[in-house]
């Protein structure tokens, strides 16, 4: 599905904006096309879609995402046990704690892509 970083787009909904610049800068030097938004601008393009996003990255606890089959969602969250990382059963979304590293995150989109 995905050969290579850059094949997709990811969008990124978090609160604080020097996470939105950390993941960018992380994410962009591999290649993604990282869109940054708060809550309501990503609730906005994700309703509107005006080019396809597959992946969701936020610290957002409300389940304000519309679904589509092709959505991935990655919760990054500081309030789970550090490094754990949960998947859900259908591997369209997976949780994973904070603190982790570059790797972790990579590994995480990577595999939310399918690649």
């Amino acid at each position: 599905m995905l050969s290579g970083p850059g094949k997709r787009p990811a969008v990124l909904v978090v609160e604080a904006p020097e996470l939105q610049r950390l993941y960018r800068v992380i994410l962009e030097g591999h290649g993604y096309e990282v869109i940054s938004a708060d809550v309501q601008a990503g609730l906005d393009l994700l309703s509107r879609r005006p080019r396809p996003v597959h992946l969701l990255i936020t610290n957002s606890p409300e389940p304000f995402v519309p679904y589509t089959p092709e959505l991935r969602i990655l919760y990054v969250s500081g309030s789970l046990p550090e490094g754990a990382v949960y998947r859900g059963a259908d591997g369209a979304v997976r949780t994973l704690a904070k603190p982790f590293s570059n790797r972790v995150l990579l590994e995480s989109v990577q595999e939310l892509l399918g690649g």
